[in-house]
This record gives C-alpha cells, sequence and structure tokens, in this order.
C-alpha cells in the first residue's frame, strides 16, 4: 500500500507530471494502490539521511530524490539515468509512456529539464515563477499545473493535435473549453508573473550596487565575463546575464554558492569543479578522494557539498531545492580563483 510519496522542494515540472500520472492515471493506482490518497512530503537535501535507502521505505514513492527508479540524477551511489527525467521514468513504469497523447508533454518536459526551456513562456518557466510568488503552497501549484498539462492531453484526445506547451497556448485551449477554473488559473498566473517582474527590477538594482565584475582568458583562447555578487534573489543570475555577464558566482545569506554560465558561450565547469571539491576537502582538514575523474563527476560525490549539473555549465553548493546543503568552509574569495583557473585550464 502506497501511503506518501516524496520529492524536493520546490519540485520542477517533471515532478509535478509525475506527480500527475500517479495520481490521475488508472496505472498509477494499479501499480501503486493507495497512489491517490498518498501524502505528500518533500525532501530538502535530495538524499536520505543515516545511509537509508528507498529501499527502507516500501509504502513510499521517491520521485526526483531518494535514489531509485523515480530519481534520474546522479549521486555517489548511482549514475545518471541518461536521456530520462522524473516523469519519463514514471511514464515507463506505468505503461503510458506510448501512449499519443503523452507524448508531446514527455518530449517538451524532457528537453527542457534537459536543455533549458526555449520559450519565455513555457509552462515549466511558470511553475518556476509559481513557486517564487506563492513560496510553499505546494497544493496550489500542483494544482495549476495538473490544470495545464491535463488540459492538453485532453485537447489532443478531443482534436489529435497538440500544440505549444505555453501560458498563451494553454489559456486558449482552457478558454474554448469553458474551463470551470479558468478565471482562478489565469488570475494565478498573472500574480506569478507580476511578482517576477517585480523581483527582476530589484535584483537589476542591486546587481548595479553588488556586483564585481572581472574578465579574464578562457582556456579556449576567448574572454569570459564574470560577475561575484552576494545576494539571496533568485531573479540574480537572470539580472547578470541582462548585464552580459558569461559566468555568475553568487552567494546567498547562508554562505551557499550558486555557479551559472550563459550556455551559449560552452563554459565547462568540470575541472572547476575538480579545483572546488578538492578545495573543500582540504579545508575540513580530510582529503580521502584525489582522483581527477572522480572528482570532476557530475552530480554529488561522496560526502562534498558541490553538486555539478549533468550539463557541466552550472553547478551548485546547495540550491532552491536543496535548501539545507551545509555552506562551503571555502572562503568566499577563494572560490572564484578556483572557478576562474578551472576555466582557465590550470
Amino acid at each position: 500500500m502506497t501511503n506518501k510519496i516524496v520529492t524536493h522542494f520546490r519540485p520542477h515540472a517533471d515532478e509535478l507530471i509525475a506527480l500527475m500520472f500517479l495520481k490521475n492515471f488508472r496505472n498509477g493506482e494499479e501499480k501503486f494502490p493507495g497512489v491517490k490518497n498518498a501524502k505528500i512530503e518533500f525532501l530538502s537535501s535530495g538524499k536520505l539521511p543515516n545511509g537509508q535507502t528507498y529501499k527502507d521505505f516500501p509504502d513510499t514513492i521517491f520521485l526526483g530524490v531518494g535514489g531509485g527508479p523515480f530519481d534520474e540524477h546522479a549521486g555517489a551511489d548511482q549514475e545518471r539515468a541518461e536521456g530520462e527525467v522524473c516523469a519519463t521514468m514514471v511514464a515507463k513504469y506505468l505503461g503510458l509512456d506510448s501512449k499519443p497523447e503523452l507524448q508531446g508533454i514527455l518530449n517538451i518536459v524532457k528537453d527542457e529539464d534537459l536543455s533549458g526551456a526555449k520559450e519565455k513562456d513555457s509552462l515549466s518557466v511558470i511553475v518556476k515563477f509559481l513557486h517564487s510568488c506563492f513560496k510553499e503552497n505546494y497544493e496550489l501549484i500542483y494544482k495549476w499545473s495538473e490544470i495545464a498539462y491535463m488540459a492538453h492531453i485532453n485537447n489532443f484526445l478531443n482534436k489529435g493535435s497538440s500544440k505549444l506547451f505555453t501560458l498563451s497556448d494553454t489559456k486558449k485551449i482552457l478558454e474554448a473549453t469553458n474551463h470551470p477554473e479558468f478565471a482562478w488559473w489565469v488570475e494565478t498566473a498573472s500574480k506569478a508573473h507580476e511578482y517576477q517582474d517585480s523581483e527582476y527590477k530589484k535584483a537589476l538594482e542591486e546587481y548595479k550596487i553588488k556586483a564585481k565584475v572581472e574578465r579574464f582568458i578562457a582556456s579556449d583562447g576567448l574572454p569570459v565575463d564574470m560577475a561575484v555578487i552576494s545576494s539571496d534573489s533568485e531573479e540574480m543570475n537572470r539580472a547578470a546575464r541582462s548585464n552580459k555577464m558569461q559566468l555568475i558566482v553568487q552567494f546567498n545569506g547562508r554562505g551557499n554558492v550558486a555557479i551559472f554560465t550563459y550556455r551559449k558561450r560552452n563554459l565547462n565547469l568540470t575541472k572547476s569543479f575538480v579545483l572546488l571539491r578538492m578545495a573543500e576537502q582540504h579545508y575540513r582538514g580530510r582529503i580521502m578522494i584525489k582522483d581527477e575523474k572522480i572528482l570532476g563527476e557530475e552530480g554529488t560525490i561522496e560526502d562534498i557539498p558541490w553538486y555539478l549539473f549533468h550539463t557541466r555549465d552550472m553547478g551548485f553548493n546547495g540550491s532552491l531545492t536543496t535548501s539545507e546543503i551545509e555552506p562551503t568552509r571555502i572562503p568566499h574569495n577563494k572560490i572564484s580563483e578556483l572557478v576562474k583557473e578551472g576555466l582557465k585550464g590550470y
């Protein structure tokens, strides 16, 4: 009997879609009796405490966390499930992946999760806005997402075609079908957009005051413009990129660090992470891993609190979805130097 579903804080569109598959499709209840009414809980670190694994919780489904069949992320004990996201893994397990009405959703959520959203009003982007605006109101965010993606599924079943999964196209579908919660859905999205625009304007002003900008030459012989800033703004990466920055090192109030790059610049942070992970061990007083191949692996390795994203163009010491990761012990002024050294090719 399934009593609980666990995912990470601020679940992305792919975990919300996976949740929708489990709760809205007969296959979910058949495979996991009780899942329709299962309680939803959240992990802040992405992995289970005290060395536990998903196998220790037979009544729980883990989505995008905890290892196991529905966690695509690389970690100390598993490699990344290449070409998969949580939604595609759940769909395959439930036998839903071959359904024509779900192909569009699965393709777009996988592409956006692995490569980034290409439409500024993509539903996956609006989901992020909802998290920023409505904080931990997960019931509201899931409801909004469920209405949106189910609208596209029903539209395909009724018309045999699939449109872009954007806010504007979804709005047209809901309006055309006289969805009973159309007004609420539009108003909720509008509030999230307004909040995000306000936060972006604040980030631009904060950037002007606080950002320390530097240019250096990377190993490919081309310049890199880097901004280093201490800020809790979720919009700071966007603000820095609007100022033509190709590399952003952001420290939050807890001392965690996020490193972003401008994707089209094709900066690879692997060597930077080798240096950061080696330095982290040094400042913790115990160097256990020296192999550069291991230190440059994606995901997390051992107990070193640095996560290298699978595209290797961004990485984190804690993030919005893993809010309780211990802050780095590397001095902040040292971190940007290690990132630069790695990109220069050391």
